[in-house]
């Protein structure tokens, strides 16, 4: 199965660990896609967290370790789209993503898995940690395809 990572081009731990994992675990990573940092209109939280830790390799040097093609390009638009065209993946797994267009999901025979720090939908977003204190939601992680734009796919997994 041809497996596309999509990751963040800046130093990032789930980016690292999901490339390195799938390659170590066999599987058939035909590229990373990694878009650069975009700034977020959102306010600062006023608790942190977020534990402080050394956020990893850049997912550049673990692709290049790893004889992985690497592609810096955002991760929806014309140009992407164009490059999956050509890799034909079965798969996609974010490894780091803003929200995908309905022209990227639908180049992945097989869809896209995203796996989400919460249980979805009580705790989506990007602090859904905070979210899940504050709202009394069980902690848990969530591991879903994406077929389609919405962001509450079916759910294949649900761990609390």
């Amino acid at each position: 199965m041809k497996i596309v990572v999509f990751a963040y081009n800046f130093p990032h731990r789930k980016s690292h660990d999901f490339i390195f994992s799938l390659l170590a675990g066999g599987h058939d990573v035909k590229a990373v896609v990694a878009a650069d940092a975009v700034k977020l209109n959102i306010p600062p939280s006023a608790i942190r967290t977020k534990v402080r830790r050394d956020p990893g390799n850049h997912p550049r040097d673990t692709a290049r370790l790893l004889n992985v093609p690497y592609i810096n390009t955002p991760h929806s638009g014309s140009e992407v789209v164009g490059i999956l065209e050509e890799l034909k993946p079965d798969l996609g797994v974010i490894g780091g993503a803003r929200i995908l267009n309905a022209p990227v999901i639908n180049q992945f025979r097989k869809g896209i898995i995203n796996f989400h720090p919460g249980l979805i939908p009580e705790a989506r977003g990007l602090d859904a940690l905070l979210w899940s204190v504050e709202r009394n939601i069980p902690l848990g992680v969530t591991m879903r395809p994406r077929r389609k734009i919405s962001p509450y796919c079916a759910i294949l997994l649900a761990n609390r």
